[in-house]
């Protein structure tokens, strides 16, 4: 599954990813103001966390790496979904783990 750039977080080195690059359809309205063109998403978009790190384990900053929106991010590929460690605080020790809808990003 091919990975693409969203965006980056700000104040830290995580990156936003997805799993297709934007899919809009332009759809024009007509409003008592005259007509009115807006751009929506088609279809469903899989999102993904993606923290670089060096090979000693090291945070890496992406900002530097000059990416565009929707860029496609080779070597990379939607890992497991992510653990909601907030709502894990509130469960017995024996439940069933809770996770959220992102997915971690790895290296494929």
């Amino acid at each position: 599954m091919s990975v693409f750039f969203h965006k980056l977080v700000e104040g830290s080195n995580t990156i936003i990813c997805k799993d297709a690059p934007a899919n809009l359809v332009e759809v024009t309205v007509e409003t008592s103001k005259g007509p009115v063109t807006h751009f929506i998403r088609k279809g469903t978009v899989q999102y993904g966390i993606y923290c670089p790190v060096d090979s000693d384990g090291k945070s890496i900053d992406a900002r530097s790496w000059g990416l565009k929106k929707d860029q496609e991010l080779q070597g990379l590929t939607m890992g497991s979904f992510c653990l909601d460690q907030e709502a894990m605080k509130t469960q017995p020790k024996d439940a069933e783990p809770i996770y959220t809808t992102l997915r971690w990003v790895v290296a494929s």
